[in-house]
């Protein structure tokens, strides 16, 4: 099934990688939480975010567990679609559970930001994640930086 939805996402035609993911279901075939985030990622090859949205939580329905690939292939596809306000949920979400955000994470929230000139909130994420451990990457510096340039505060850049 994963192999289908993949060939699917390639070729960018995410209803049919979704009615695949339905079919499994209707089947009664076991849901994986790879076959979800392949479906995940065929709605971020389009820019669905509702799609995607729906799929995190088609998840806990089906009891499998979110992996950080499911929430930062939702995350990604939120900020694409300059909705930064779920971009952030998501990054809460993942607060909220057992697992870590990593540089994916990050980078998907302070670009959302910065794409609507919410400076300091990227700031301040960028803060939160190198008090996490997390080193930031040329990419997450970058995003701060667009950030700061999009909000003409070059002061802080």
């Amino acid at each position: 099934c994963s192999v289908a939805i993949v060939a699917y996402r390639d070729s960018q035609e995410w209803a049919m990688a979704l009615a695949v993911l339905l079919e499994t279901a209707s089947r009664g075939l076991k849901q994986s939480t790879s076959i979800f985030n392949a479906a995940l990622d065929a709605c971020g090859q389009v820019v669905k975010w509702k799609q995607a949205l729906l799929l995190l939580s088609e998840m806990a329905k089906c009891i499998l567990e979110k992996s950080p690939v499911s929430y930062n292939t939702a995350a990604t596809v939120c900020e694409t679609s300059l909705r930064w306000d779920l971009t952030l949920g998501i990054l809460l979400k993942m607060s909220g559970s057992s697992l870590r955000k990593d540089n994916i994470t990050y980078n998907a929230a302070i670009g959302a930001l910065g794409k609507v000139e919410r400076w300091e909130g990227a700031l301040a994420l960028f803060a939160d994640m190198c008090s996490c451990s997390l080193s930031p990457n040329v990419i997450i510096s970058n995003a701060v930086m667009s950030a700061f340039e999009k909000a003409v505060q070059w002061a802080w850049a």
